[in-house]
């Protein structure tokens, strides 16, 4: 009887201990998979208003076979690896036995979306090139496609990668990475937005150059196409570095907190 008790005891001890890992928020959810449609979705916009391809072309291309199967590739590696590692994240138990491959996963998590993101933004302009050729868009500006998506993409995927984070680490509070020293990986972020952001600047103003016709007066032109162009790609530049001061300025508060705890 004794023995049973005991038994019970214990039982009913570790349901109480048993550690249940808090639900993953829609905002991360909805930004993860904001990094692989923000730049090769967004594009379309400055490369219809510039006149980079025609409106009467832009239907058939985006119906083509080669495009279909381009978003259909991506979004299926998007939607794997969130799955698979979403599923890792919330497999933790409390336990050191699973505490490896939720941080593992965790890290991957923070870490894995822009190359994986940048890799479709190189290969859409040509899947784009392919399905133009077969559908006879005579007015497709290749040269053009190719500078406002890639500068389109590295503006967009910064700013959505950093709202990611800005969801995504305040969530993992829950679980003990900077107590077990592996910490997500904050070396250089800043500089990365930074560069990305320039880099995108520059690209996107080439591209939307090349949309001016013999036909179009400069003045017009600069004053319709290229400033709005980058106007509205400037606010993205501005969101994604304010927000990824704010981020940093919150790390910082907490480290000094930390060392005014450990100093008392």
């Amino acid at each position: 009887m004794l023995l049973f008790l005991f038994i019970l005891k214990e039982v009913i001890s570790m349901q109480e201990n048993t550690f249940k890992c808090p639900g993953i928020p829609g905002a991360v959810i909805f930004w993860f998979f904001a990094v692989y449609f923000a730049g090769d979705t967004i594009f379309w916009i400055p490369a219809l208003y510039n006149h980079i391809i025609p409106l009467s072309e832009l239907i058939p291309v985006i119906f083509s076979i080669p495009f279909i199967g381009y978003l259909l590739v991506k979004y299926a590696t998007a939607v794997f690896l969130y799955t698979s590692l979403s599923k890792k994240i919330l497999s933790y138990d409390g336990t050191d036995a699973t505490f490896e491959q939720t941080a593992k996963a965790a890290k991957m998590m923070q870490s894995i979306s822009v190359p994986v993101a940048s890799v479709f933004a190189f290969l859409i302009t040509p899947l784009l090139n392919l399905a133009a050729v077969q559908k006879g868009a005579a007015g497709f500006n290749s040269m053009g496609m190719i500078f406002t998506c890639f500068g389109s993409s590295c503006i967009f995927t910064v700013f959505a990668n950093v709202n990611f984070l800005q969801h995504y680490e305040p969530y993992l509070k829950w679980l003990p990475l900077t107590e077990k020293n592996t910490a997500l990986s904050n070396n250089g972020r800043g500089f990365i937005v930074s560069f990305f952001n320039s880099l995108g600047m520059v690209i996107l103003a080439a591209g939307t150059t090349m949309g001016y016709g013999e036909n179009d007066s400069l003045l017009s032109f600069v004053l319709v196409h290229v400033f709005p162009t980058l106007m509205a790609a400037l606010l993205f530049c501005v969101g994604s570095t304010m927000l990824q001061f704010g981020g940093f300025s919150r790390r910082l508060h907490a480290i000094l907190d930390q060392m005014s705890a450990l100093s008392h």
